[in-house]
């Protein structure tokens, strides 16, 4: 199939005017697919100046959800059938697929697969239970249903994609399904995630040339495990001088965000800057200036992106992460280490150690950058999912 008459229809429930992985990863994806010649039109919760930015794009804003509210998905979903179903119409569906980044109130796609016959492929970015299962209270038969309709949804897809080999190990364990899988890990931009100068960009937001910088870049989540790196620096205050640790991004429950600040005690107020959410195009200067970047969680996610923790190794910086099977990399290319979920005690003679030997520290940070370059580039990510879609 010539990738320059195969036309793209994504369909997604992500608002891509955010900062958070998820609008980055669609936006870096389209964009790539445009420059590679296919012709892609893009149904989201919000699209804002991406297709100012990109000619010749066809984008269409859906609505908003609202609230999270289960009436409000369903609605959306009808409006994003209504109008991928004009679109195929338009289309009389020459040489075109679906793209779907599946989320697990995605219904639309299954409806147009049967009613049309239209192709569909599947993007799974994280296990689709693993919400349910930790944040909502759902009866054993509503959990029955989902499982039911996710088989659906699997089962008759052309190929599904999975951002990590954990999600790929749980669709051939669950559902018996291995044939048309493929792992392909989000990557990052590698242009704009290099690293700086850090004292000029230390300098630029506020920090001193000999603070020691311990830095979390997410959109945070309930398991992300901020409350340790928090709880570490009043341990390693006494240790290290100057130590400042940097949380870089929004926030997805306040109610999260208060518990930190509550564990955030006067002794340490000066040592913890709780920085909320910079402009995608300023994080790289964040990331600059850490001297350790750090990706730590209260709960075992390795289904989940690994897209940040690319930025970090891109920038040319040593990573702390939780030992997650999606992050087992980090230490097996010597870009950093790992410690075991909630083990404080370790992250904290993990820092004090690495402290110590900076030179060692620059020697991983060296690592990571050229791994990242070398597999995980958008542009490397990309071609490997046209060599997916094009089969």
């Amino acid at each position: 199939m010539h990738k320059q008459s195969l036309n793209i229809i994504y369909l997604t429930q992500v608002d891509i005017t955010k900062h958070y992985s998820g609008a980055i990863h669609i936006k870096e994806v389209v964009n790539l697919l445009l420059l590679e010649g296919f012709n892609v039109t893009l149904l989201a919760r919000k699209i804002g100046d991406f297709q100012k930015e990109h000619p010749g794009f066809t984008g269409i804003e859906v609505g908003e959800i609202i609230d999270n509210r289960a009436f409000s998905y369903l609605v959306y979903q009808l409006r994003l059938f209504v109008e991928a179903l004009k679109i195929l119409l338009r289309m009389k569906q020459k040489r075109t697929i679906l793209y779907v980044r599946s989320e697990i109130a995605m219904i639309s796609h299954i409806i147009l697969h049967f009613l049309i016959r239209i192709p569909y492929f599947l993007e799974l970015n994280c296990w689709p239970f693993r919400d349910i299962q930790n944040e909502m209270k759902v009866s054993i038969l509503a959990l029955w249903v989902i499982k039911q309709y996710i088989g659906l949804s699997i089962r008759n897809s052309r190929r599904i994609i999975c951002v990590t080999d954990e999600i790929r190990k749980r669709l051939k364990d669950i559902y018996g399904i291995n044939k048309g899988v493929y792992t392909l890990h989000n990557g990052a931009n590698i242009k704009l995630f290099k690293p700086l100068q850090s004292q000029i960009v230390r300098k630029e937001i506020g920090l001193g040339e000999t603070d020691f910088v311990i830095g979390f870049v997410s959109y945070f989540q309930y398991y992300n495990d901020v409350e340790i790196a928090v709880k570490a620096v009043s341990i390693l205050r006494e240790k290290i001088q100057n130590l400042k640790l940097l949380l870089v991004g929004a926030w997805a429950q306040q109610s999260h965000k208060k518990k930190i600040e509550g564990v955030i005690s006067k002794t340490i107020e000066k040592n913890v800057v709780l920085v909320g959410e910079v402009p995608y195009e300023r994080v790289n200067k964040y990331i600059s200036a850490f001297d350790i970047a750090i990706s730590t969680f209260s709960i075992d996610v390795g289904d989940g992106s690994v897209m940040k923790v690319q930025e970090y190794l891109a920038c040319g910086k040593p990573v702390i992460a939780s030992n997650i099977s999606s992050l087992t990399f980090v230490e097996e290319i010597g870009a950093g280490k790992l410690i075991p979920i909630g083990d404080l005690k370790t992250f904290v003679e993990t820092i004090t150690a690495l402290e110590r030997s900076r030179l060692k520290l620059k020697r991983m940070g060296n690592k990571g950058r050229e791994y990242v370059i070398q597999n995980y580039s958008w542009e490397i990510v990309v071609k490997r999912l046209i060599k997916i879609i094009s089969s």
